[in-house]
């Protein structure tokens, strides 16, 4: 099978959107993951911020070069970073930053339970880190590799 990198991107985007928030890591009934409005990358970090939005970044990669026709697929082997916010309240920021921590948990199953055809995902050693951004928010990154294959032509 064939498949794009912003395929691979915008397929990892909807199956984060359709996880559904559990009540260990709710802060209100409104709480969805929804994707950013801009790319949560540290270059525009902090942004205008919201509780779970989130942003799948790939753009780093490397490419296998095996390929001896046109013809023949590419394959990818790309470093997927999801970031996510957490809002840390200040009547609660110790139990908000263990509330991003069960958010985690339950991201990593939600990503690691669905292996499509076309993507071979797996967790990256070091495969997180948190940071607060802006005294209000915590930054949590989830680092995924993924492997695809796309056509050369």
């Amino acid at each position: 099978m064939s498949i794009t990198p912003w395929e691979v991107r915008q397929q990892i985007t909807a199956r984060i959107v359709a996880l559904v928030v559990d009540a260990s890591y709710q802060q209100n009934a409104a709480d969805a993951w929804r994707e950013s409005k801009n790319p949560l990358i540290p270059e525009f970090m902090p942004e205008p911020a919201a509780h779970l939005a989130f942003f799948v970044d790939n753009r780093d990669g490397q490419i296998a070069l095996t390929r001896q026709n046109a013809g023949e697929a590419i394959r990818f082997e790309t470093p997927i970073i999801v970031r996510y916010l957490s809002r840390l309240r200040p009547d609660a920021r110790v139990s908000d930053w263990d509330m991003a921590q069960k958010a985690l948990v339950y991201l990593i199953q939600h990503l690691l339970g669905w292996q499509p055809a076309e993507i071979d995902l797996s967790l990256s050693p070091g495969a997180y880190a948190s940071r607060v951004v802006g005294a209000d928010y915590v930054a949590v990154e989830l680092r995924l590799t993924v492997i695809y294959q796309t056509t050369a032509t």
